[in-house]
Parts: C-alpha cells; structure tokens; sequence
C-alpha cells in the first residue's frame, strides 16, 4: 500500500500531506451506469478517493463500504491539509462557524480522536475547506467509532490533476453491487411510501364485520407499526374509536351516563358504608 506519503509542518501551524505526481488513487461509486466503460467526474467538483492497493481482502472491503472501484492517477502535486493530525484540525476549529466546529468534534475525532464519517457531514466540511483555498484534506489512519480503522483517504477540491486509469472491480462483481444498491434503494422507497399512506377509516359503507361498522373502527398505531416505531407508546395505550353517526352518539353518551351513575352508585354505597363503619366505632 503506498500510504508513505511525506507530511511537512506550514507556517500557519498546520500539518500537511504532499501527494505527488503519479500518485495512484482508487475512486468507488454505487451509481455507474454499466456500459460507460468509464467513471466520469465533474471538473467543477469536490471528490473523495482512497489509496490504491490491490490487496484483494481490502478490495473486497472497500467494494462492500464503497462500491465498483476504478483506479486513478495524479498528474500534478498535491498539498492536503492533514485532518488525522491534531495541529490541522486545531487550525480549522479556531476560526470555524459553530457548525464547522460540531462536525470537527463528532465526525473528525477533533476531541476523541475517533473518525465517525457521515456522508451528509463529510460534504459540509469538504465544501467549507475548498472555499477557504485549501486544495483538499488528506487522513491515513484513525480509529473509528466501532473499534475499526479508517480507510486511508484524500478529498480533492481541484480535480482538474487527476486522470482516470482503469476500473478494477470485475464485472461480474459490478454487477452484483449494482443490484444489491437497487434493492436496498428500493426497499427504502417502499418503507417511505408505507408511512406516508393514510390510515383506514371505516364508514357504514365499507364491506367490514358488524362490530367494526357499528362503532366505525379505526386500526391504532400500535396494531400496524412501522419497524421504525416499535418501542414509541400509542396514545393512551387504547384502540381509537370514532363516533360518526347519531345513533352511535347516543350509545355512546348513553353508556357513559350509565358508567358515570354506575361510579357515583358505588362511591355513594361506599360512603354510607364508610359512615357506619365510623358510628359503630364511635358509639
């Protein structure tokens, strides 16, 4: 693996990685579309590559974290700022917005020292350290947060000196990577769409047992819950029912006058009972 690239300590404090010309660099996506015979990049854009190694386990990894990988070159010298050192990222916390600073600390070990990479994250500070001039950020080796290490990697702001070689990932292997990225895409799609659908509201219409249409029943969340929600409480812990009718009314309030006076019967026996039980003692 050719990870020994040299690092050099700038006046501004910072540390830095110097890539040079004729760098090999591995690039993956989950998106080529078969058939292009290459990967193709926007000029204008931001890129994250890994160092090359034909190691064929850290292929295999890399392929399953990544997806179909394809070999690139440098054709001029790069200077990265070095984000695995504690000078680099001290150098960007100070004079960061706070949300550049939040990132640095839960994505970028700034305090802990752990590399936890979240896509979203990794775009927001890529973009902020291409504006500021740099031309990318570079990270050999840090401890993630679930006990692993870190692929080495490098994030280009200028591309314009990278040129494509080859893709390394089999066809056959491409393939598979493909079709498990629109499974999964897929299933995502359909958990969507089945939250997004409206719950059932049974009317006298609907071809529904007697019991369901005489009090217009109402499925509650927790008889058809979503993987997402299975320890959220329902609402009172009941099954919601909707009176929509005035028969149904009147059996409703009827059965709650009828439960109130039950109540008041009872607490008015307990009382004269209460009453007693005090005179006799008493007396």
């Amino acid at each position: 693996m050719t990870t020994n690239i040299p690092e050099m300590r700038e006046n501004d404090g910072a540390i830095y990685y110097t890539i040079p010309t004729g760098y090999p660099l591995f690039k993956a996506t989950k998106t080529y579309i078969p058939g292009s015979k290459r990967i193709t990049l926007d000029p204008k854009g931001f890129y994250f590559f890994g160092v090359k190694n034909e190691d064929p386990v850290y292929i295999e990894s890399y392929e399953k974290e990544y997806g179909i990988i394809f070999e690139f070159i440098t054709t001029q010298p790069y200077k990265l700022l070095a984000l695995d050192k504690t000078e680099s990222k001290q150098k960007l916390y100070d004079n960061a917005p706070n949300e550049i600073q939040v990132i640095l600390e839960n994505n970028y070990g700034f305090r802990s020292g752990v590399r936890n990479s979240n896509a979203k994250s990794d775009h927001t500070l890529s973009k902020y350290i291409c504006n500021l001039g740099y031309q990318g950020y570079a990270i050999k080796y840090m401890p993630t947060d679930f006990g692993g290490v870190f692929h080495p990697e490098f994030m280009i702001c200028d591309i314009s000196g990278i040129d494509y070689v080859k893709q390394v990932t089999s066809d056959e292997r491409m393939h598979e990577i493909l079709e498990e990225e629109y499974s999964r895409k897929y299933a995502k799609e359909l958990k969507e769409q089945y939250k997004k659908k409206p719950r059932y509201n049974y009317n006298d219409n609907d071809d529904h047992d007697d019991e369901d249409k005489e009090n217009n029943f109402i499925p509650n969340k927790t008889l058809f819950m979503d993987d997402d929600d299975e320890n959220e409480p329902s609402k009172g812990g009941r099954i919601t029912r909707h009176v929509s009718n005035k028969r149904n009314k009147r059996n409703f309030l009827r059965k709650t006058r009828k439960t109130k006076k039950t109540r008041k019967t009872k607490k008015t026996r307990k009382t004269k009972k209460n009453k007693k039980m005090i005179s006799k003692n008493i007396y």
